[in-house]
């Protein structure tokens, strides 16, 4: 098992533009436990690897879940696979 590091953030005062940018807080770093993570930043969602998948619901052309974990136990999704048009972290 592999594990990806994370770290706590706070939002920052507005820059010019009015984005508030993320500051790491100080000893928050933490870990999370799994077995694969497939990292998220195109600009569509390609899901052909997915929908190969019977036991994987699908519900408006977009993965079906409840708290993130999808039909197949163990298995989460988030994203736009899941909202068609947001970010990973909303």
């Amino acid at each position: 098992m592999k594990s990806i590091e994370c770290i706590k953030t706070e939002l920052g005062e507005p820059d010019e533009s009015g984005r508030r940018k993320p500051i790491p807080l100080p000893e928050s770093k933490f870990a999370i436990n799994a077995d694969l993570v497939i990292e998220a930043i195109g600009q569509r969602v390609e899901n052909s690897f997915i929908e190969s998948n019977p036991r994987i619901e699908f519900k408006g052309g977009l993965v079906k879940v409840e708290k993130f974990m999808t039909s197949l136990k163990g298995v989460f999704a988030a994203g736009d696979v899941v909202n068609g048009g947001s970010t990973v972290v909303q």
